[in-house]
Parts: C-alpha cells; structure tokens; sequence
C-alpha cells in the first residue's frame, strides 16, 4: 500500500511539474515575440536575456547580447547618464523611464524611451533590472516598434 500512495504521489507530482513546463514555454514564447525590445541583465549589469525585438534592436543575435555589459550598446555620448541610470534604478521602489539612445552598430544611434526596474531578492538586494525599450515615435523612429 505505501508503494501505490508513493507512486500515486509521484505521479501527480509529475503532472504538476509538466503544467509549470507547459507555463514556463508559454510565458517565454510570449517573451521571446513580444513587439517591444525587453531586455534582462544580472546584477553586474550583463545582458542575461534578450527577445527578439531585441535582437533586432541591437542587430545581434543573442548569444552575441549574453555575458555583455547592456552599457556596449549605448551611443557613446549618453554611456555617462546611463550609469547614473542604472544607479537611480537600483535606488527605485517602482519603475524608472527615460530616453536614451542607443547605437546597435555604433554607426547610427537611435532615440528610444526605456522603462526599467529592479528585481530584487527576498532579501531586497538587487538581483539584476529588467528593461523595456520603445522607439521615441518624436523623432519619427518607428524602426523598433
């Protein structure tokens, strides 16, 4: 009797753990072909993630964005701002939004508003920022939207 209410238990374990799969793929697939450039970097400021929009943004596929510092693909001319961005989006309790630009072949920056917030940990440490990129529809750039 104790193996069949084992093997009943593993069983709906099981089941559980392929609803959070099926969850997980969907929210991903919804991450992935998001219309807007999302973006997620660590806590030391690294490009954890990237979707598509991203990509395209950028103009690198993503194993090119991973392990990089997200500062690379600011137009060289706001990196400064950028860094007391990322300062005054630690400090934040909600989310911050600006306008940057951001130059994907460092050949031709692009204006876009982002919007960003921390995540933090249970312990309320910065675990790394998660950033919405949107073309700036005031300088007519509708390449990102």
């Amino acid at each position: 009797m104790k193996t069949d209410a084992w093997l009943a238990r593993y069983v709906g374990l099981e089941r559980h753990h392929e609803g959070h799969n099926n969850h997980l793929a969907y929210f991903k697939r919804i991450f992935d072909e998001a219309p807007a450039a999302y973006v997620v970097t660590g806590a030391t400021h690294l490009i954890v993630d990237a979707n598509g929009a991203a990509q395209r943004m950028f103009n690198r596929p993503l194993d090119q964005l991973r392990g990089k510092p997200l500062n690379l693909f600011v137009s060289t001319s706001d990196r400064q701002i950028f860094r007391t961005l990322i300062t005054d989006i630690e400090a934040a309790d909600d989310t911050v939004v600006r306008p940057l630009s951001i130059g994907p072949d460092r050949e031709m920056d692009k204006d876009v508003i982002f919007s960003a917030r921390a995540m933090r940990g249970p312990d309320g440490n910065v675990e790394g920022i998660y950033w919405l990129f949107v073309a700036s529809l005031l300088a007519g750039d509708t390449d990102l939207l």
